[in-house]
Parts: structure tokens; sequence; C-alpha cells
């Protein structure tokens, strides 16, 4: 029992706070838009590392090995450079702009090592081939800096470097890996998410009720991923492969619960639609009978002076001739007991209108002789006509309505089976 009552005290609260969100909706849309104003612009000036180094813990060989280069030699990262079709007076220029760039250590090639007036021929063999290679005669050039392999200032030495080499130089080593996968990631993670993000849409258009549908869920899935980006300032940084996966990831992982949350927002539409429709039902018949008390004491007193006065009672009873009233081929029959016309069968009660006239009394009809009743409507009054328009449209929702719950309850049953 306790915990049944803390079950209920559950959904009640979820019940509360799903009101409160339907209330508010209008300002919580509003803000959920603002919001991403500061944290697009937030997410926009995230340092993004990536240097896949600084996750690693600090007692492993590798970062002990990175920690005794910087601290004890001074070097950090390298990168190799190969050299083509260039005359080594060209290559000396080169280094020279080389080592002017902000983090660059040192350059090493056969004119650090000896004067280029010495012909490499005149150098041992081993070293020559270390340096040149004597079929394509290309040279490799190795380039230090004082900076870690993945930092900032080490990326953007790279950049400065392919700036000032040409198509005869290529640059090799991990640094210039990772300045790589930093342009791959900048320039095709986008491409992915567009595809991805269009192949959903497809799919969901396809398989779902509404063509709307699957771009609302795009669009709510595109806010929560540029908030969950722009929370990375707390931390100060992103990393490089966070950035890459996060959306991707986001989107295939909370699409599902998109489905989900939609699927049970029409179950419960559908089940307190149903409820509303009893309510409705309920106080339509508590009106009807409402009014019948009140009306019935009114029509007696009237029917009892009428009496009195030696006059026979019944609606529009001057038009009758021996209780009939034939208007356009239909006949009513005057019920002076009760001070009603009538239009069809009476026997059964369930399958009968009553509509309260304008100046007293009431018209009955069968609901198998509504038809008949719409030929002879031009015999009433218009307030009468009005009425009876009224009367005639509720009792067709009434009975839309009843069929409709029992359809949902024949439904139930055999979902139970």
């Amino acid at each position: 029992m306790p915990q049944e009552n803390k079950k209920k005290e559950r959904v009640k609260k979820m019940i509360k706070f799903g009101k409160w969100v339907v209330k508010f909706r209008i300002p919580i849309l509003i803000l959920s838009f603002l919001l991403l104003i500061p944290t697009g612009i937030i997410y926009m000036n995230t340092r993004i590392n990536y240097d896949i180094l600084s996750y690693l813990p600090g007692d492993i060989e590798t970062m002990k090995g990175q920690d005794i280069l910087l601290d004890e030699f001074g070097t950090g990262a390298f990168s190799v450079a190969v050299i083509d079709g260039m005359q080594e007076k060209e290559i000396s220029q080169l280094e020279d702009k080389l080592k002017e760039i902000d983090h660059v250590k040192d350059v090493l090639w056969y004119g650090a090592l000896a004067d280029i007036s010495i012909p490499m021929d005149m150098l041992p063999d081993d070293l020559k081939d270390s340096l040149q290679n004597a079929d394509t005669g290309s040279q490799l050039m190795i380039i230090t800096f004082d900076t870690s392999m993945s930092a900032d200032e080490t990326l953007d030495a790279i950049e400065e470097i392919r700036g000032l080499t040409n198509e005869q130089c290529l640059l090799s080593g991990m640094s210039a890996v990772v300045t790589d996968i930093k342009k791959i990631c900048n320039s095709e993670v986008i491409m992915y998410v567009v595809i991805a993000a269009g192949l959903s849409a497809l799919v969901l258009a396809l398989t779902m009720d509404s063509f709307l549908l699957p771009f609302i869920f795009l669009l709510s899935i595109g806010m929560a991923i540029v908030y969950n980006l722009g929370t990375n300032f707390i931390a100060g940084e992103i990393s490089f492969v966070t950035q890459a996966l996060a959306a991707v990831l986001q989107l295939a992982v909370t699409m599902d619960y998109s489905i989900f949350l939609w699927h049970s927002y029409q179950e419960q539409k559908e089940r307190f639609e149903k409820r509303d429709k009893e309510k409705e039902i309920q106080q339509f018949y508590e009106k009807m009978k409402m009014a019948e008390q009140y009306k019935k004491p009114q029509a007696e007193k009237l029917t009892i002076q009428k009496h009195l006065d030696g006059e026979d009672i019944a609606p529009y009873s001057y038009l009758a001739e021996d209780g009939v009233i034939t208007y356009n081929g239909v006949s009513f029959f005057c019920d002076y007991e009760n001070n009603a016309i009538t239009l069809g069968d009476m026997s059964d009660e369930k399958n009968v209108i009553t509509v309260q006239l304008e100046n007293g009394g009431c018209l009955k009809v069968n609901r198998d002789n509504i038809e008949d009743l719409s030929k002879a409507i031009a015999m009433f009054s218009p307030e009468d006509i009005r009425r009876i328009l009224v009367a005639l449209q509720q009792d067709a929702k009434v009975r839309q309505m009843q069929q409709e719950i029992e359809q949902d309850k024949i439904k139930q049953l055999l979902a139970e089976r």
C-alpha cells in the first residue's frame, strides 16, 4: 500500500507538472528560442582541444616521455618535410623563413650539417641516404617545435609552414596529421549531420502520420544539440572527438525518444478526450433534467388553466382537423393530454426527441421520422425552427459520442483478451 500511494503521488506530480507546461507553453517556447542565442555564442567561443595526449593519465610511458622532451630538451613535437625539385639555395632560404615562425625551435637538413657549397656526394653514404633519396633527388627536412604534439601553438605553426611551402613540399608527422584531422572535422562533420538529419526526416515522413512531424522532431533535437555543446564552457574546452560525434550521436539517441513521447502524447490525448466526452454527456443530461424539472410545472399550470377555459391543449392545434395536423403531406398528431404534437411512433421513448416550443408545449419526433419533419419545417415559427435545429444537433452529437465510447470499450475488451 505505501508503494502504491507513492506511485500515485508521483503520477499526480507528473500530471501537475504537465499541466503547468501546457499552461505556460508559449513563454517556454519563446525562452527556448532565446536561449539558443547565448548558447550558440558560447559554443562558437569555446576552445576545441585537439591534443589527445591531454586526456591520457600522466603516469603512462607516453606522457612521461613527452614531459622529458619538453622539460629537459625543450623539444616537444616534430615534423618531417619532404622537399622535391628545389635547389639548395632555395631550401636554405626556406629554412630561414621557417625559423622565424613562432614555436619552431630548429630546422635540420643537409645545409644545417655542412656548407651547401660542399657536394652531397662527399658525405658518407649512410648520412647521404638518410637525407636524400637517390632515385628522386628529394631531400628531408626535420622541423622541431618547443610545444607539444597537438598544442594549439604547434598546429598554428604547421598551418604557417604549409603557407610558406609550395606543392613541391610535403609535410608529415603527427602534428601534421592532427592538423588534417582538424580540417576534416571542421568541414565534413556538418555535411554528415545534414545527411543524417535528411535521411531521418525522409524515413519518418514515410512512416509517421504527418509530414510536418519529422521537422518538429529535428528542430527540437537541433535545439538540444546547441544547448549541449554550449554547456562545454563549464569545462573551458571541448575535445575534437566530442565535437565531431556529439551531434550525430545525440540525433541517433534522442530520435527514438521523440517517437516514444509522440505516441505517449497520442495515447494520453485519446484517454483524456474520452473522459471529457463522458463528462460532457453527463453534464448535458443534467441540464436537460433541470430544464424538464423547471418547465414541467409551468406547462402543467398552463394546461390546467386552458382546461378550465374549455380549450384543447396542443401546439399549433389551430391547424388541426380531428386532432391531426397535415402539412405538406406530413401528419402530426395532437396529444392534448401532454400539450404536445407528435410525429412517428411514440412507443419507444428512447428513440423520441423532445423539443420545447416557444409558446408552450412540445414537439415529439421519432428519430426515424426526421426526414418527414424536414418536409414540414416551414409550418413552425422561426424561433421554433431554431429550437428544433438545436435539439437535432445536440441529439446527433450525443449519439455520436455514445457510439465512440462504446467503440472504445469494445477495443479495450479486445485488447485485454
